[in-house]
């Protein structure tokens, strides 16, 4: 036994030191490789090769002065010292240099990406710099994260094609410090800090099935300074203009804001929306009522039974059952439990098999506890363009790993 594991510890070292020799090899031979291009560059720029003399009557004389080092970070690699020759006249930048600074493009994604996922600055820098040796600075991580802002803007305006099962709407409050004037507080300040939410991010998010899998993908979002009508009517609207018209989704679901309906009606007017209130919503709204806490769990069942029945007949069946066993115990909870509306009953228009994933508004609560976790991390945006910045990464995330395509080619996460 002795014998073997001395055999195997020796072949361990070897192999590890051979990893490190082969490592070094092809470090040694990338940065090699990588300094003659630039340097090939370099002469192209000056006009003249290294210790070249030129006639004085060609023209302006550029000069070599010395070099400068910079670490180039790849994805598979420790970071590589490089040497950039300086001219007196000016920085030379290299092409190599021009789009991501040092870092390799590939690596830059999946940097933006551990951010959209939960991780700060300080603790991306630190992640680099363990694994790569090389530090990079806040700076430059803010950099990197503002050149998302083209595919922000193209996600707000992209055009929708697909048509849907269902829609779901809904709103998350946030806090951003620095407000635009158009969402000023009512002090009227345009800069402050204030202790709890005062935006509420407005989304969209939509379900359809491709084949045997089910897809949802936020189609938008917006932000509001309260949930009200005119917010989500601008909202709609824009989507309705990116071409999800009435024919394109079949149902909206939401918590029963009046706000939703009321936007749902200016927008789509006379060809009028299919609307399934969100039956949990409502649950929660009716039990917050009971009188004695040792009914609430009992009450609880006997509701939501009602709500889950698969067909009218048993709904009707079933609501009477409640009426008659509560309405002495707990009246103020029947009284409101009769002042049932049609939106409650919008699922029974469709097939059986739909009904659990329409009678409540789940899908996009799950996209807000997403972004809360997130959210919670940051506990404040400075200004809306940052708050802007950081939704639609995770917005982006979460649709692609729930089956949507990429806003744009260049920025995926799971394809």
């Amino acid at each position: 036994m002795n014998f073997l594991y001395s055999k195997s510890e020796k072949v361990f070292l070897n192999n590890q030191y051979l990893n490190e020799y082969l490592n070094a090899q092809v470090k040694e031979f990338l940065t090699g490789l990588i300094e003659q291009i630039i340097e090939e560059e370099f002469n192209e720029r000056i006009k003249r090769k290294k210790y070249e003399r030129i006639s004085k009557t060609t023209g302006v004389r550029q000069y070599r002065n010395g070099y400068r080092k910079r670490y180039y970070l790849a994805k598979f690699y420790v970071g590589m010292e490089i040497k950039i020759p300086r001219c007196r006249e000016g920085n030379f930048n290299p092409l190599l240099f021009k789009d991501t600074g040092i870092l390799d493009a590939e690596l830059e994604k999946i940097l933006i990406h551990q951010w959209s996922e939960g991780n700060s600055y300080r603790d991306i820098t630190n992640f680099v710099k363990k694994v790569y040796g090389e530090k990079i600075s806040l700076g430059l991580m803010h950099r990197m994260i503002k050149k998302i802002d083209g595919y922000v803007k193209e996600y707000h305006n992209k055009r929708i094609e697909n048509e849907y099962d269902s829609i779901y709407i809904d709103g998350l409050e946030i806090c951003v410090k620095d407000q635009p004037p158009s969402m000023k507080n009512r002090y009227g300040n345009r800069r402050y800090v204030r202790i709890g939410k005062n935006t509420v991010l407005l989304g969209v998010v939509g379900q359809r099935k491709e084949e045997k899998k089910i897809v949802r993908e936020m189609l938008d979002y917006r932000f509001s300074p309260s949930e009200n009508t005119e917010s989500y009517v601008e909202l709609l609207w824009s989507l309705k203009k990116r071409g999800l018209s009435s024919n394109k989704f079949k149902l909206a679901v939401h918590d029963g804001e009046g706000s939703i309906s009321k936007a749902l009606k200016i927008v789509y007017g006379k060809e009028k929306v299919a609307e399934q209130e969100c039956l949990f919503h409502k649950l929660l709204n009716i039990t917050k009522l009971v009188k004695d806490d040792r009914n609430g769990e009992e009450i609880r069942r006997d509701i939501w039974s009602v709500y889950n029945a698969k067909d009218l007949q048993v709904y009707g069946e079933k609501e009477k059952q409640v009426i008659e066993k509560w309405k002495r115990k707990e009246p103020e909870v029947i009284s409101l439990f009769r002042k049932s509306n049609s939106r409650l009953k919008t699922k029974y228009n469709f097939d059986e098999r739909l009904h659990k994933s329409i009678h409540t508004n789940n899908p996009i609560e799950r996209y807000f506890r997403e972004l809360r976790r997130r959210i919670k991390a940051i506990g404040i945006f400075e200004n809306m363009e940052s708050a802007d910045r950081l939704i639609f990464l995770m917005v982006e995330s979460i649709n692609q790993k729930r089956g949507s395509l990429p806003t744009n080619s260049n920025l995926k996460f799971t394809h």
